[in-house]
C-alpha cells in the first residue's frame, strides 16, 4: 500500500512510527477482552475454522472485543 522503488511513499517511516505509538497507547490505557457469554459468564470461544476463504484471502469469523479502561488510568488525562 506504500508502493515500492522510485514511487514509494516518502512518509512510510512516519506512518509506521505513528501506528506503533497508537497501538502502544491503546494497550497502555485499555484492557482488551473478548465478549462474554451472558449465561456462562466466560469469554466466547472463537472457532477459527469457521472463517471464509483459504490461505492468503482467509477472513476469520467476526467477534467483538471489549475495551475497558485500566485501573488507575484517568482517561481524560491520557487522551489529552
Amino acid at each position: 500500500s506504500f508502493g515500492r522503488g522510485r514511487r514509494a511513499c516518502i512518509g512510510i517511516n512516519l506512518a509506521y512510527c505513528n501506528m506503533l505509538t497508537v497501538i502502544g497507547y491503546t494497550l497502555a490505557i485499555f484492557d482488551l477482552e473478548l465478549e462474554k457469554d451472558l449465561l456462562a459468564n466466560e469469554p466466547i470461544k472463537i472457532n477459527l475454522d469457521a472463517g471464509k476463504g483459504h490461505d492468503l484471502d482467509y477472513l476469520p469469523p467476526e467477534y467483538k472485543i471489549i475495551f475497558k479502561v485500566r485501573d488507575g488510568v484517568d482517561i481524560k488525562t491520557a487522551l489529552a
